[in-house]
């Protein structure tokens, strides 16, 4: 039976990574910017360089921040990353399955199965590309988990831990 801890563990993962991916899929699919044409090019870039890592860097620090609410203690670097991988793979299979939705699929055969299968296959046809991407941005999950534990047990001055209240 799994304890208290792993149950804290897994929400400090799903909660924050799902979020920031739905997050980050509404973001893409309100700007428009999942085309990179014109100045959908200048919105790209704005959407991938800076929100995407400050929405990441969000969940980082969430996740620590629900560690730290169930008295766990030191940093937990594969969670913070996990938080990371996951909102970014769900933003990104979000927007590849809205682009096979509006392209391919009215142009496809009546029925629900013939579509189904051809979105779930377009994601499988582009995982190699997903997954490569959401692990380098999963760093900036990382990042903001890590910064946030610092500010959460900052060093007193005779050098041992105290937790912030």
């Amino acid at each position: 039976m799994l304890g208290v801890s792993d149950k804290t563990d897994r929400m400090a993962i799903i909660i924050p990574g799902f979020l920031s991916g739905l997050i980050l899929a509404a973001i893409i699919f309100a700007s428009d910017v999942y085309v990179m044409l014109g100045t959908r090019a200048d919105r790209f870039s704005f959407v991938a360089f800076i929100v995407a890592p400050v929405v990441l860097a969000a969940a980082g620090s969430v996740s620590v921040i629900i560690r730290h609410r169930k008295e766990r203690r030191g940093p937990s670097p594969w969670s913070l990353y996990l938080t990371g991988f996951i909102g970014t793979i769900t933003a990104i299979s979000l927007m590849l399955a809205l682009g096979a939705m509006t392209q391919y699929v009215p142009s496809m055969d009546p029925g629900l199965f013939p579509r189904l299968s051809f979105i779930f296959g377009y994601l499988l046809f582009c995982l190699p590309l997903v997954v490569p991407v959401s692990a380098i941005f999963a760093f900036f999950s990382l990042a903001g988990g890590v910064l946030m534990h610092g500010k959460l047990e900052p060093e007193n001055m005779d050098g041992d831990k105290k937790r912030a209240v």
